[in-house]
């Protein structure tokens, strides 16, 4: 099995993803510190976000092996669910939502998927409104409680540490 995305698909992921809205957000006034600590928020949003996609990525390689899929499928399957799990990293940063970060997360996530409308063949995928790929929309669907699952998971570890951190005191 190979790489399951190629380096363009990473660009336009990469791009949309994280280039956009970091830039764009942090031209946003912020007097506001994170009251958790800013290591703490940092591993309590991407640990989370990076074992959703782990499992994803895994469990996309077994049913593309139960459903016999090609390589062009498994690359459809690998592109559109990593790309679900991108942006709804992006919606999970700019919380609490303003105007600003409403509408620059919901117009980065349309244009990825117009992009993918419009241009399925130059990113090496099959068509995003087809019959072969209608399984992606509930593994994007459970992909929200599998991460909301980790986050609750990473807050369970962080409460166990600290409650450790209090006995030896």
């Amino acid at each position: 099995m190979s790489y399951p995305f190629t380096p363009l698909q990473l660009s336009l992921i990469s791009g949309l993803a994280i280039g956009i809205p970091s830039f764009l957000l942090t031209l946003e006034r912020s007097s506001q510190l994170s009251s958790q600590g800013f290591l703490k928020h940092v591993i309590s949003t991407a640990v989370p976000c990076a074992m959703t996609m782990i499992v994803y990525m895994l469990g996309i390689g077994i049913l593309g092996q139960w459903l016999h899929f090609d390589a062009k499928m498994y690359s459809t399957y690998y592109f559109l669910v990593a790309g679900f799990i991108s942006f709804l990293v992006v919606f999970i940063v700019c919380m609490p939502l303003n105007r600003l970060r409403a509408i620059v997360a919901s117009i980065i996530t349309c244009l990825f998927y117009m992009i993918l409308l419009v241009m399925p063949n130059f990113f090496g995928i099959y068509p995003i409104i087809s019959w072969q790929v209608v399984w992606t929309i509930p593994l994007c669907a459970s992909s929200i409680f599998v991460m909301g699952a980790f986050k609750e998971f990473i807050r369970y570890l962080y409460k166990q540490h600290e409650k450790r951190i209090l006995l030896k005191r």
